[in-house]
């Protein structure tokens, strides 16, 4: 295999397979099914020209402080990526404006993706501090890994447990979950697999 060129002499497309590369073995890291899925999924990905044609919400003003504060190849290649990322607000105009406003969601790869695929959905979320996310479930099974900052999660009602860089956190399909930042900021990346209609989640 030839190795791939140092970062910062990559072209956009060639960030992005590494970004998905590098995705794909954090989710093989994890012993479940749907990390072996995942990774699986994003190894296959060829990603098409997409050009430096990005977009920001208002939560994308911490990445920078985020992506700097870890020393992480995989980080490191979000930060690079950052021009070609196109950002949305959560929840599928489901989430009040003073949560949705102060959350930041890419997906790279699914239905709705900036790569178009039927069959699962990759991407990132950057939660900025002080923000709920209140509870939430949908169909699909759901892996996150935290990647910068932290957050408290409760899964099924049960009280929160902060979850810091390196530690994943897995939703099954209906599972009610939240996620409470504090003092920091918190990004992570997020894989959903099965039935990953986006009219199955609700608030």
């Amino acid at each position: 295999m030839t190795p791939l060129p140092e970062p910062s002499q990559m072209q956009g497309t060639e960030k992005l397979g590494a970004l998905l590369q590098a995705a794909a073995e954090r989710f093989a890291s994890h012993d479940s099914h749907i990390g072996a899925q995942m990774a699986a999924n994003l190894r296959a990905i060829d990603p098409p020209p997409l050009g430096n044609s990005g977009h920001q919400v208002a939560a994308c003003s911490d990445l920078d402080t985020l992506c700097q504060s870890v020393v992480d190849p995989l980080v490191d290649l979000i930060s690079r990526c950052h021009p070609m990322l196109r950002w949305r607000q959560p929840g599928f105009g489901k989430l009040q404006a003073k949560v949705a406003d102060r959350i930041a969601v890419t997906e790279i790869v699914g239905p709705d993706g900036m790569i178009h695929h039927p069959g699962f959905r990759f991407g990132l979320l950057l939660q900025q501090a002080g923000v709920d996310y209140p509870t939430h479930r949908h169909a699909a099974e759901e892996l996150y890994l935290v990647l910068s900052g932290s957050a408290g999660w409760a899964v099924d009602g049960q009280d929160y447990v902060t979850h810091a860089p390196e530690v994943f956190i897995h939703h099954h399909p209906w599972q009610p979950h939240m996620m409470l930042t504090r003092a920091q900021p918190m990004l992570t990346m997020w894989g959903w697999t099965g039935d990953i209609g986006s009219g199955t989640y609700a608030v």
